[in-house]
């Protein structure tokens, strides 16, 4: 692992040319291959993200389970825990997963740009070197942020299908 122009671990669309002046890179190409390169970390925390909010929708679902059904109370707070746990455990590893994800597209994204920077043909500017990393590692920041967007608007998805199938299952009207 390096911060070598040719190394790797940057991304390649952002790798310095030989050629004077800045490369021109669509926003949207950015944001794609964002995520390209964190599909399986954003796939794992997406997953887990649908789960939790699987898990929050069914909290008032089993509680009106224990209510109308007077489950034995001792089986109805088992079930409870149980969903709880599972729902604190797919945020946690969810999270967990996706902070990773976007830690890392934020890192790949600041050696991509430093290395543009920095290569002595790099870019033409009249900015300084300290202004544009300064400036760049914010944009980074933000550019990477967009793989907390996507599990978050899936997870709403899954939770707004739930409770529509839910109450289209107890009262069709009032689905």
């Amino acid at each position: 692992s390096g911060c070598r122009a040719g190394s790797s671990t940057i991304p390649r669309r952002a790798r310095p040319s030989s050629s004077p002046g800045p490369a021109e890179v669509a926003g949207s190409t950015v944001l794609r291959g964002a995520v390209r390169r964190g599909a399986g970390r954003l796939t794992a925390g997406t997953l887990l993200i649908c789960l939790h909010q699987l898990c929050e929708a069914g909290v008032p679902i089993l509680i009106g389970l224990i209510v109308d059904r007077a489950i034995a109370p001792s089986r109805g707070l088992a079930a409870l825990a149980a969903l709880f746990t599972v729902l604190h455990l797919a945020y946690r590893f969810g999270a967990r997963t996706l902070m990773r994800a976007i830690a890392r597209e934020a890192h790949d994204l600041r050696v991509a740009v430093a290395a543009r920077i920095l290569h002595p043909r790099g870019i033409v500017t009249d900015q300084r070197g300290g202004d544009l990393l300064t400036v760049a590692s914010s944009d980074a920041d933000a550019t990477a942020e967009v793989l907390d967007h996507i599990p978050r608007a899936c997870g709403a998805v899954v939770a707004a299908a739930v409770c529509a199938v839910v109450l289209l299952l107890i009262d069709l009207p009032l689905g």
